[in-house]
């Protein structure tokens, strides 16, 4: 079942559905699930700097590649530059293409925004290092991770390229957060594409209390037929609220063709929420209240 794909301003292509070497793998092995997932049918692997297993995603890549008969172009790879990297984004690119053993990247973020604290550059001139790599033919294209509207804004106020990505914490609880309002206002008016991660983070943070608004929500909204489940129903909320990509990570095959399903055109009929049922949901997350689970500090500009 192919994966349908997303337009980046840039005018790359990608498919709506990654898969992350984050939260779980985190600082371990992922060759493993990594070619299992794209055994499955995932095209797109998401990794970063900071979660320590870039070697191993890379090692997962390429016997995927050895065993499928695919082509390096048949499989998008981005990773996030952290804060190691960040002090020197020249020579940071090729240790991690040398590490993911690709040649060039389909995507390079910068994992949050620098804001020149730290020892780190200024926002606009981490970004115009971005420039430089995508140009010099190291990346196809360059976005960023949990920035806000107002450090974007920082970027279109010095005249410079607008990223193609945002990747963000994304689910009930966060989207109605006044800076997460405006930042979603401000990348729908300038086309940069929403990627996002921690969808079901509600589930395995442990804050969904059966008796909670958001809990109630999603078992009413999945109750309407067999083919919906509570974690399914969370999953395409993200979508369809994000227009944009979702990242999942998990060591499941099962689990992972079922993440697929989600974006078959053929499963829109059950799958799909109304206005009506996606409101429903918004407003649950409203009534449990803002929480964000990870890099909250990062609200606080």
């Amino acid at each position: 079942m192919p994966v349908p794909a997303v337009r980046l301003v840039s005018g790359v292509e990608l498919p709506c559905l990654a898969f992350g070497t984050g939260t779980a793998l985190y600082n371990s092995s992922a060759a493993k699930q990594v070619e299992q997932a794209l055994n499955a049918g995932f095209r797109f692997i998401d990794s970063a700097e900071v979660y320590a297993n870039e070697d191993s995603a890379g090692e997962g890549i390429e016997s995927f590649l050895k065993s499928s008969g695919l082509k390096r172009d048949d499989i998008y790879v981005l990773t996030k530059v952290g804060k190691d990297g960040m002090k020197d984004l020249q020579h940071a690119i090729k240790v991690e293409l040398q590490k993911l053993k690709v040649e060039q990247l389909d995507s390079y973020l910068l994992h949050f925004p620098p804001r020149g604290k730290d020892g780190l550059p200024s926002n606009v001139d981490a970004w115009k290092e971005l420039e430089k790599i995508k140009k010099a033919g190291l990346t196809k294209s360059i976005g960023v991770s949990n920035w806000l509207a107002s450090d974007i804004q920082q970027l279109l106020d010095a005249g410079l390229s607008v990223p193609d990505i945002n990747q963000i914490e994304f689910h009930p609880y966060v989207y109605s957060h006044p800076e997460y309002v405006k930042l979603l206002a401000l990348q729908k008016k300038h086309n940069i594409t929403t990627m996002t991660y921690s969808a079901l983070a509600p589930f395995y943070k442990n804050v969904l209390p059966e008796d909670g608004p958001l809990h109630k929500a999603l078992t009413s909204v999945a109750s309407a037929n067999a083919k919906r489940t509570t974690a399914n129903v969370l999953l395409r909320w993200a979508l369809q609220r994000s227009e944009g990509i979702i990242t999942t990570t998990t060591s499941k095959e099962s689990r992972a063709k079922e993440y697929l399903d989600q974006l078959d055109s053929n499963n829109d009929a059950e799958l799909e929420l109304s206005e009506q049922e996606l409101k429903q949901i918004d407003e649950a997350g409203k009534e449990h209240g803002p929480e964000k689970f990870y890099l909250a500090n990062l609200l606080q500009v």
